[in-house]
Formats: structure tokens, C-alpha cells, sequence
């Protein structure tokens, strides 16, 4: 259950329409689906979140 779990989200590189203030993700598993953007100063603080959480050894 927890493999199924990992790796839903992707950024997706080469998105353009929300300018440099959004980052773009998808569903790993649908890339011709829905993108949504979140705004980079939501998406740092999240990042960061994540790699305290699990003990700075990034996100892989």
C-alpha cells in the first residue's frame, strides 16, 4: 500500500500560462490530466516542510 502511495504528484516541466510566481503540478499518473499551479510562496515553505520531515535527506 505505501508504494502506491509515492510519487502522485509531479512538477511539470515546460508549463507555461501562470509566469514564474506558480509552481505546476499533475498527477504523476495522468499527465495529459488537469495542472494545478500553486503559487511559489506557498510551495517553498511546503518543500521545506517536507524535508524536516523527513530528516533533511531531501525529497527522493
Amino acid at each position: 500500500m505505501v508504494q502506491q502511495l509515492r510519487r502522485l504528484v509531479e512538477v511539470v516541466s515546460g508549463e507555461r500560462g501562470r509566469g514564474a510566481g506558480a509552481v505546476p503540478l499533475r498527477d504523476s499518473k495522468n499527465a495529459r490530466g488537469p495542472v494545478l499551479f500553486v503559487p511559489v510562496a506557498a510551495w517553498a515553505p511546503f518543500i521545506e516542510a517536507v524535508k524536516r520531515h523527513r530528516g533533511g535527506n531531501g525529497l527522493s
